[in-house]
């Protein structure tokens, strides 16, 4: 493997082990070590010799610690960042394949922390344009509420009601 991998494959250990069982002193130095872990890998992801599918991983792992593992989250870093790996994974999987559905729920997420409500609307109307019924992972049970949360706070009641339905759709409601 590459450096960018490795890089990506450290700060995912770290996360996983340290950091998650991390004394709350400590959580900030180990956050900031996997973050810089991670956005190196994104970058040497980034060169045009990187294969897609390795950008969409760094990518979409980028996004989860900008939003999740930070003190307090970068929503415009993360947005970047999982705006690539929606198009890395785009290119790779397809538009509505559920590995493709995880860069995509952070990037909801991301949108809807910067009250883009506009832009989340945006999103799902282009996704469903192109594939009417989207596989959605896990990640759908935090990436959809949090966009049907922020259309709905800019009274969008329409596309809420469509990122609510892909929510029971993505079987991880009852």
């Amino acid at each position: 493997p590459g450096l960018a991998h490795i890089h990506y494959e450290l700060a995912r250990s770290i996360a996983r082990g340290r950091l998650s069982t991390a004394a709350p002193d400590r959580r900030g130095e180990l956050a900031g070590r996997v973050e810089a872990l991670a956005r190196s890998a994104y970058e040497l992801g980034r060169r045009p010799e990187a294969e897609a599918r390795n950008l969409g991983v760094y990518a979409t792992f980028l996004a989860f610690v900008l939003l999740d593992l930070r003190p307090a989250p970068d929503h415009p870093a993360a947005e970047a960042a999982a705006r690539d790996g929606v198009r890395a994974r785009e290119a790779v999987y397809g538009v509505g394949h559920p590995l493709t559905s995880h860069p995509r729920a952070f990037l909801l997420r991301a949108l809807a922390g910067q009250g883009k409500a506009a832009e989340i609307e945006r999103v799902l109307r282009d996704l469903l344009a192109r594939d009417p019924k989207p596989q959605w992972d896990e990640n759908a049970a935090k990436g959809l509420p949090a966009a049907a949360r922020a259309l709905a706070k800019a009274e969008r009641w329409e596309a809420a009601a469509i990122a609510l339905e892909q929510a029971v759709r993505s079987g991880h409601y009852d």
